[in-house]
């Protein structure tokens, strides 16, 4: 298969993850855990694509809670997501 259609299918899977992910955190009353996301969004090794919405300003990683057990990185939608696919 050609490198450029290996680039579009490969887009269209994280397109589709982002959209996932951004779901599920438009549902959450505040940061959710990485294990939630991955539950939730099937998705197996969210942490990736997390860090490439992190990275568009799509979400925000906030600080661990101190009551929390889990040290997992925590992430929330942000405000340009919201409006930018109208969650």
């Amino acid at each position: 298969m050609p490198d450029s259609i290996n680039s579009k299918a490969d887009s269209k899977v994280e397109g589709e993850n982002f959209k996932k992910i951004l779901r599920i955190l438009a549902r959450a009353n505040g940061p959710a855990h990485v294990d939630y996301i991955s539950l939730h969004s099937e998705i197996k090794q969210p942490i990736t694509i997390l860090r490439k919405m992190e990275e568009r300003g799509l979400v925000s990683q906030s600080p661990c809670s101190e009551w929390s057990s889990c040290l997992s990185p925590m992430f929330e939608i942000t405000l340009k997501a919201r409006r930018e696919f109208a969650l």
